[in-house]
């Protein structure tokens, strides 16, 4: 009985050093992103989608009775990466077609994130 109180704390303390260093990460990426970018918006406009990514984690888990365990926290910490790079990407190439080309807002963002958007 006394090792069923063991686990359960172990799994615990497990868990709160995931999200402690999910934290942290997050953190790191952010002030890497704003050297990068050289701005504090910019970074903040990609770290909106991390809730986002969460939410469908969530609903994910949901639909498939799926039980939050630490295989699931470390996927979350690739799924927050995955995200990061996906919107740095389209952050800068929002950024490109208003540099280069003068287009406004929506064009760029559609152009950003349309299909073809790979091509000059």
């Amino acid at each position: 009985m006394a090792s069923e109180g063991y686990q359960s704390e172990t799994q615990t303390q497990a868990f709160r050093d995931a999200l402690q260093a999910m934290l942290i990460s997050i953190v790191a990426v952010y002030l890497v992103m704003v050297i990068s970018f050289r701005s504090f918006i910019h970074p903040f406009t990609i770290l909106f989608s991390l809730p986002l990514a969460i939410i469908g984690a969530a609903v994910a888990l949901w639909l498939t009775n799926g039980v939050v365990g630490l295989s699931v926290l470390v996927g979350l910490m690739m799924l927050v990466g995955i995200v990061v790079t996906n919107a740095i990407v389209l952050i800068d190439r929002v950024q490109t077609n208003r540099r280069k080309r003068g287009m406004d807002a929506r064009r760029r963002c559609w152009k950003a994130g349309g299909p073809g958007s790979g091509r000059s």
